[in-house]
């Protein structure tokens, strides 16, 4: 508003300056012909003095009046242009408002998941629900992952593949014959001798752990957490998606900071190992994904995992331009967070 009312002020001042100039031409005019003695002009030869000075001062009329019907013109574009930013701005405001209702209500849903996430004893009673089942399914993820590191001892390969084939047994179980045929169908491009140590090895495991589990060991969780990580991915999802006119990278940041406040320390260190999964690579580590939607790097999405929390890797190996432990942003995610939107 105050800049069109600056611009408004100057195309005024301007206007009127062009009419007192025109003004002046208009009325010094038929003082030349008054004075003609002065320059030598003969109404013989110019016409009658009226002819004369209507064909002198109608120009200069005509030309002042385009100059003002231009300022006129800016004027009422400018003011075009303020109102039409104006209802640009109402939009934004309204979608804005859109977004941030509909975020909450997707993370009202997302807690009321992770509070009825529950996990059963051998008698079917309710004996962990809510946060509590991040910290046991942890645990027993380790199980999955020391059981596939075993059998890949002599075989050196990478890190993401061992997790994956945990993380699958972690999803569909790792004992009994229903159990067994997800695993054998997810694992089909996988040796036969895999396939028979982790049957075995399972078995035999439950049988030496279940004691220190206060509940079936070995059973499968793709009920319990697919549906929580899934929602969170769609959140998540939903907020980066959102064009840039509408929510800044800073919004977006701050809005996913206070998701992210939702995720204790279990809840982030089994989306680090879900997402070097084939199954979970849609969070960062999808071939030719655009920087502006490698989730976990663009919004620190485990910044609060503990140095040295998790044993099986090192966490910065995998995302160095996480900012872990409010250590600070490095060179490379400055330049990273130049380029986000």
């Amino acid at each position: 508003m105050e800049n069109f009312k600056e611009k408004q002020e100057k195309i005024l001042f301007k206007s009127r300056i062009w009419l007192v100039v025109g003004l002046i031409l208009i009325i010094i005019t038929p003082l030349i012909f008054i004075a003609k003695k002065y320059w030598g002009l003969s109404y013989a030869e110019t016409g009658t003095i009226g002819d004369a000075i209507g064909g002198i001062t109608s120009p200069i009329i005509g030309l002042v009046g385009a100059v003002l019907v231009y300022y006129a013109f800016l004027i009422q574009l400018e003011a075009n242009k303020m109102l039409f930013n104006q209802i640009h701005e109402e939009k934004i405001e309204r979608e804005k408002g859109h977004v941030e209702s509909h975020f909450f209500e997707l993370l009202k849903i997302l807690i009321e998941i992770q509070n009825n996430i529950k996990i059963n004893d051998i008698n079917n009673q309710n004996i962990l629900q809510g946060k509590e089942v991040f910290q046991w399914l942890l645990r027993e993820f380790y199980e999955y992952y020391d059981i596939v590191n075993e059998y890949y001892q002599k075989n050196k390969i990478e890190i993401e593949k061992k997790l994956d084939i945990a993380y699958t047994c972690f999803l569909f179980g790792g004992v009994g014959e229903y159990s067994f045929s997800f695993i054998q169908e997810q694992l089909k491009n996988e040796d036969d001798q895999l396939l028979k140590w982790i049957k075995n090895k399972f078995e035999k495991r439950k049988k030496e752990t279940q004691k220190k589990y206060p509940f079936k060991l070995f059973n499968g969780h793709h009920a319990r957490i697919g549906h929580y990580y899934r929602h969170l991915y769609q959140t998540i999802k939903y907020i980066n998606s959102r064009q840039n006119d509408i929510l800044s990278y800073e919004e977006k940041y701050n809005y996913i900071k206070t998701l992210r406040a939702q995720l204790g320390t279990h809840e982030q260190s089994l989306l680090f190992f879900i997402s070097l999964t084939e199954k979970g690579i849609k969070w960062e580590k999808a071939p030719h994904l655009p920087i502006n939607k490698q989730l976990i790097t663009k919004y620190n999405l485990i910044k609060d995992i503990p140095q040295g929390y998790i044993t099986i890797t090192n966490p910065e190996t995998h995302y160095p331009n996480v900012n872990f432990n409010n250590e600070g942003n490095s060179p490379e995610k400055i330049e990273l967070i130049r380029q986000y939107h």
